[in-house]
């Protein structure tokens, strides 16, 4: 039997010790079928459940055709042959960097958790004065570099724009896996966008003119998908404040 799933959640499963079976089982020939694996801790109401498919190979040594395994293959297998194995390594967690248009840079936000990825597209310096900043909020598995298009069109009509990858996307810091997916809420995610806008207030207050501060109502925040709902569900809870919101595809900010 070759369970196919994360290497992070097959630690976790390992040392839980829910698949006695997984052994040296080497199999020739395929065929599919799903098992749902249920995980509790304690306390019993933080039970979740976690699917993952495996694939049972077998095969017929008399016909050479492919046959699902009997009942009594989880509980006594033997290892059918040595010629194959299942190899993985663990992930070097280096993400894919786009390179960037000339006038577009990335910079890094510092937070407590790790650095956020932060694209920056300033408008020509002919452009007095200056407009209302814009925020790009991407959706699920997407980051701040989806946006170029947009950072390149809307700076070069003067304004200001910008893009922050969250935390697991893009060139951000990377939580591990069971973190990330487990104990990464909207309320964490959320704290991203807030980091985010405090950035660019203290990056634009020295291009504004005068050094006049840098007001939520010069700020336009743009969600797109997930990224709209997550926003939605920042201005609900009083997270910050920005001058106006642009959904695009959005999800609602509840019920995700």
């Amino acid at each position: 039997m070759i369970l196919c799933i994360s290497n992070a959640l097959l630690s976790i499963l390992e040392q839980n010790l829910i698949f006695q079976v997984i052994g040296n089982a080497v199999l020739t020939e395929l065929t599919f079928r799903p098992i749902f694996v249920r995980v509790c801790w304690r306390p019993p109401q933080t039970a979740f459940f976690l699917a993952a498919t495996a694939w049972h190979v077998t095969r017929d040594r008399t016909s050479n055709t492919p046959r699902l395994p009997s009942s009594r293959f989880f509980k006594h297998y033997k290892i059918m042959d040595d010629r194959h194995s299942l190899v993985w390594s663990a992930s070097k967690n280096i993400p894919f960097l786009p390179d960037l248009p000339p006038h577009i840079t990335r910079l890094y936000i510092p937070t407590l958790d790790g650095p956020l990825e932060l694209l920056s597209a300033q408008p020509p310096t002919s452009s007095e004065p200056r407009k209302k900043a814009i925020l790009f909020q991407h959706g699920g598995f997407g980051c701040a570099s989806i946006w170029i298009p947009f950072l390149d069109f809307l700076s070069k009509n003067g304004y200001p724009c910008y893009a922050v990858s969250l935390r697991g996307h893009g060139g951000s810091w990377k939580p591990g896996y069971f973190r990330m997916v487990w104990m990464t809420g909207k309320a964490t995610l959320a704290q991203d966008i807030t980091s985010a806008i405090a950035f660019i207030g203290g990056y634009e207050y020295g291009k504004r003119a005068s050094n006049t501060p840098f007001r939520p109502e010069d700020l336009v925040l743009v969600g797109h998908s997930a990224g709209g709902g997550l926003c939605q569900y920042f201005i609900s809870k009083g997270l910050g404040n920005v001058g106006a919101l642009v959904l695009i595809a959005a999800i609602p900010a509840f019920g995700g």
